[in-house]
């Protein structure tokens, strides 16, 4: 076999790996959008699994690309983000208000102000739970890792 051949075949095998990582990165950001909000949740379907670009999920929006892009891409970096994943491991153990604040706050980005004028919670008391909350998935990658 010629070396041309040999670093052909090196890279079509390495280029299945990378296709299928990021396949696989795809596929657990499509199952971590199941709990964002309906329509943060219909933009990744549209983009990642029907193959709408960001201009025409904007079109059927009636947004522009611009503030689409924006979205898009506070959406992706909620999905990826540490909190997110360890709240989504949390979540199911959790109770009644702190469960309803977490559910707000990690899954679907509200502020803190807005999640204390929806709950009629103070400003103070959201952020105890958020910190409470970022605590316990603190400590659950901690007890991971040991």
């Amino acid at each position: 076999m010629s070396t041309t051949n040999r670093q052909m075949e090196y890279l079509d095998s390495s280029t299945a790996l990378h296709m299928h990582a990021y396949r696989e990165h795809i596929n657990k950001l499509i199952r971590r959008s199941r709990m964002l909000d309906r329509l943060d949740r219909v933009i990744v379907r549209l983009y990642f699994i029907d193959g709408y670009s960001l201009s025409q999920i904007a079109a059927i929006r009636g947004a522009s690309r611009a503030a689409m892009q924006r979205r898009f891409k506070r959406i992706l970096r909620r999905l990826k983000s540490p909190e997110f994943c360890g709240y989504m491991r949390l979540h199911l153990h959790m109770e009644g208000v702190s469960r309803e604040v977490g559910r707000r706050y990690f899954f679907r980005g509200v502020s803190i102000q807005k999640i204390a004028q929806e709950t009629g919670l103070s400003i103070y008391r959201v952020r105890q739970i958020i910190a409470q909350i970022r605590k316990e998935i603190s400590e659950s990658f901690q007890n991971e890792a040991v």
